[in-house]
């Protein structure tokens, strides 16, 4: 076998040599003489190299990762999947984000609607019944590949609705929170050519949101009464907690 193109994780290798041993088998390195596991010189080399392979891949992770942020600190788009309402652009130099005739007024529209109060169940609710592609499905159409059909999904319109992409700064993922990117001064990184909306909009827009969301350890609804009846002399709810539920 080659070692390197087979494997690219040591603990992943040495855990198929010892699978073999006791099926009477042993593994032989092709592109390292020597590393014959039937003797510890050879299983010695054998691990070395393993190592060396898992040492690349990682580095290869590293670098990818490292080019992507030198691309994205300059204001150009470093591939992958973008925010919705912008579209890619070839410049000189690389790609940049501007945007996208179709999906703009769309995301704007949702925007208005979210800050009106329509929630966001009823976003996607009128998004699939308009049969609109959702932005990874029409990316995917662009590409030249086939649609999946995919549909609307709650937790994706509050992705959209909830990304500094909006204002067309760059952005990371912080654990599960999507977070501006900021140059060496603190400033956003500007990845496309204009915003969506405007800063108050955007502060709207969260502070609307924030109204409907569930503040993490609220209970939900246990009892049919809940936050539905009061009482009229001290105003406390009826249920089950409740010691006049």
């Amino acid at each position: 076998l080659v070692l390197d193109r087979a494997w690219r994780s040591t603990f992943d290798f040495l855990g198929t040599v010892e699978w073999a041993r006791p099926l009477g088998k042993t593994c032989v390195v092709l592109d390292l003489p020597g590393a014959d596991f039937r003797t510890p010189d050879g299983e010695l080399q054998g691990t070395i190299q393993a190592g060396v392979a898992q040492y690349e891949r990682r580095r290869i992770g590293q670098r990818r990762a490292e080019s992507g942020a030198i691309i994205r600190q300059s204001g150009r788009w470093d591939g992958g999947r973008y925010q919705a309402g912008y579209m890619p652009l070839k410049v000189v130099g690389g790609y940049r984000l501007v945007q996208d005739p179709e999906y703009a007024p769309l995301v704007r529209q949702m925007v208005t609607d979210a800050i009106k109060g329509v929630s966001i169940l009823q976003i996607v609710q009128r998004l699939n019944d308009e049969g609109v592609p959702t932005p990874a499905d029409a990316q995917r159409v662009r590409a030249g590949k086939p649609s999946r059909g995919a549909l609307w999904r709650d937790n994706g319109v509050r992705r959209i609705l909830t990304s500094p992409g909006l204002l067309g700064q760059a952005t990371q993922m912080r654990g599960s929170v999507i977070t501006a990117l900021r140059d060496g001064q603190g400033k956003p990184v500007m990845l496309a050519d204009g915003p969506l909306i405007t800063e108050a909009e955007w502060h709207a827009l969260q502070a609307a949101l924030a109204t409907r969301r569930r503040h993490r350890g609220e209970p939900q609804a246990t009892h049919l009464l809940y936050r539905v009846a009061y009482c009229r002399k001290c105003s406390a709810p009826f249920d089950k907690k409740s010691p006049r539920a």
